[in-house]
């Protein structure tokens, strides 16, 4: 019936994400990485990038909130696990791992600037 498709509806969306957010921006000079990160303990977060396959940003954190022995969740929307978050996001289009990349943890958001690639590499090769 409609209603039972509308309460399952519901249940799926209310349902946490098992794996933060992110969204992507674009400038003329730079990507802008925006992750959800509410809860992360700062010394934590490591990203990494390869200068071989600049499409690709590695990032690894963990969230830094102890429950209270004796508490019991009534309602969970906002998924914390205790192992360690392992990211692999893939940008549309290549940065340039030799300028400077920025990473800022605000208000519960990890930003990641990373500078655009000028030109793409290109190399042709003949065949003999």
């Amino acid at each position: 019936s409609q209603s039972q498709q509308l309460q399952a509806q519901a249940q799926t969306q209310s349902q946490p994400l098992p794996y933060p957010q992110y969204n992507i921006f674009e400038s003329s000079d730079q990507f802008i990485i925006y992750v959800e990160a509410c809860g992360v303990a700062r010394n934590t977060i490591e990203i990494e990038v390869n200068k071989f396959d600049a499409q690709r940003i590695y990032i690894k954190f963990n969230y830094d909130q102890d429950i209270e022995d004796g508490l019991h969740c009534l309602k969970r929307s906002f998924f914390v696990p205790k192992d360690e978050i392992k990211m692999l996001i893939q940008l549309p289009k290549s940065f340039d791992p030799d300028k400077d990349a920025k990473v800022e943890l605000l208000c519960g958001m990890i930003k990641i600037s990373l500078g655009k690639l000028e030109k793409p590499i290109t190399k042709k090769f003949k065949i003999y």
